[in-house]
This record gives structure tokens, C-alpha cells and sequence, in this order.
């Protein structure tokens, strides 16, 4: 027998609406629930944008800081490519030793997660050192066995890649470490041999070919030849200042012509 309470249509009616109204509500929280998740997303991707920006400007002040003669060593003129920040070229004068009078050109890949991970090295010429393989990458992994951000720069990689070609670096080079075993176990074992190829090295990488040659279209430091008459100039500007210290800077500007890029730019230099 069915209660006076309502009536079994009754009852069904408000079973529906109470489905329909849990169905909506459902809804409405999986809407919040969407706007929210959606509104996450965003903030997870906006420190990774800005994460990117803060580490270009990171990169572009330690280049700058590379002009502090404490940060960037003598002897070698670093300067970023022309079309991309994140590959500098790069050129090491070397005075003494086995490699003296060798110029050697280089190129550092700096990789989208610097300073996280480390940047890469690689010679654009021929080099005979323990250090560098066959593909003319230079090994960082004696002196940087892990590379630790914000206490690791790029001025410390100029620095070993000079002091690389120093007798005091090259006795201390532990052969895991040296991807060149022949070089390694030639310095090891017959000092004078590898004295001579390393002399032949620093000779060729001076060839007219290897230095004055367009290796990377998208190189910012290239050399030219100095004419007679260019030459002249700039004897008679350095003349000038020793006899005049601190005098005019008519003629400063002619000083990068001893290694000049393609841009406005002076490459970041200490010789």
C-alpha cells in the first residue's frame, strides 16, 4: 500500500532533479577544477620563460665581466658569434713553452641549460695536445670532474685552456683524463718528440691558410693581413704615445685592426 506522503510520479520527479542537480554541480566543480589546473600550468611555464630571460642576462654580464683583466687571461680575445650569444670564438696567443708562437682559434658551445651544465670546446684548427681528440674537442674533465653552477665560469675555462699548454699542466695531465693517448704517452715518454710535433703545431696553426682562413662563416674574430702602409700607421701611433702619454686618441680606434671582426664590437681582449 503507497503512503499518503506523495505519489510514486512524484517521488520519481524529484529523484531527476536531484540527479540533474548533482550532475550540475558536478560539472560546475570539474570547471573550477579545469580554471584552476589550467591556472597552473600557466605559473609553472611563466619561471621557465623568465628562467630563460634571467639566464641570457646572466650570460651577456659575464661576458662583460671578461674585460677585468683578473677574469679574462692574457693573452687570448674572446667575443660572442655574430648571429648567436650562446657560441663565442675565441683565440689564445701562446708565448712560451712547447706550443710559443702558436695562435690557436677555439670555440665555446654554451649549452640553453648554463650555468646548470657546462660548456663545450672545441679548436677550430688541428691541435696535437693530450687534451684534444680527434674531433678537436678539448677535454674539461681533469680540472672540472663536475661542474658546479654559480661557482664554475667561463673565465675559469680561458684560464685552464691557457695554462693548458703549460709545462706545469701537462706533467700534472692524469692519462684517464686526456683523450689523446698518444699525445699523453709521447709527452710521458719521449719528451723530445713530442716537443717537435708540438713545435710543428704552433707553426701550422700560424700558415696562412689556418690563420688568415674563413673556418666559421659565423666567426666574429677574423685576421687580416697588415699592409706596409698600415703598418707604418700604427708604428708612428704607438711612437707618438710613448712620447706623449695620455695624449690625443685621434688614431685609437686603428687599434683593433690587428684582429678585426665584422661588427662594431672590440672583441674582449687581454695581450
Amino acid at each position: 500500500m503507497m503512503s499518503n506522503n506523495g505519489s510514486p510520479r512524484q517521488s520519481a520527479s524529484l529523484s531527476i532533479q536531484a540527479t540533474r542537480s548533482t550532475k550540475s554541480d558536478n560539472a560546475s566543480y570539474e570547471q573550477e577544477d579545469s580554471e584552476v589546473a589550467s591556472e597552473r600550468t600557466v605559473q609553472k611555464k611563466r619561471p621557465q620563460f623568465y628562467s630563460q630571460y634571467f639566464k641570457r642576462y646572466e650570460l651577456m654580464i659575464e661576458f662583460t665581466n671578461l674585460r677585468n683583466p683578473s677574469h679574462c687571461p692574457s693573452g687570448i680575445y674572446i667575443m660572442p658569434s655574430l648571429d648567436n650569444m650562446n657560441v663565442w670564438y675565441g683565440s689564445i696567443f701562446v708565448h712560451k713553452g712547447y706550443y710559443r708562437n702558436g695562435i690557436f682559434k677555439f670555440k665555446i658551445a654554451i649549452p640553453q641549460e648554463y650555468p646548470d651544465k657546462a660548456p663545450s670546446v672545441d679548436f677550430i684548427n688541428d691541435v696535437f695536445h693530450p687534451l684534444v681528440d680527434v674531433y678537436r674537442r678539448f677535454s674539461l674533465k681533469q680540472r672540472f670532474p663536475q661542474w658546479t653552477p654559480h661557482k664554475d665560469f667561463i673565465s675559469h675555462i680561458l684560464h685552464y685552456i691557457k695554462s693548458s699548454f703549460k709545462k706545469s699542466v701537462l706533467d700534472n695531465l692524469q692519462q684517464h683524463n686526456c683523450p689523446n693517448q698518444e699525445a699523453w704517452l709521447m709527452y710521458r715518454n719521449k719528451p723530445e718528440v713530442f716537443a717537435e710535433f708540438a713545435k710543428n703545431c704552433a707553426e701550422y696553426s700560424v700558415m696562412d691558410s689556418n690563420l688568415y682562413g674563413d673556418h666559421q662563416g659565423s666567426s666574429s674574430i677574423r685576421f687580416n693581413k697588415l699592409s706596409d702602409q698600415k703598418f707604418e700607421e700604427l708604428k708612428t701611433m704607438i711612437l707618438n704615445r710613448s712620447v706623449h702619454p695620455g695624449g690625443g686618441s685621434e688614431n685609437e680606434t686603428e687599434e683593433q685592426s690587428f684582429t678585426p671582426g665584422r661588427s662594431n664590437e672590440t672583441p674582449t681582449r687581454v695581450v
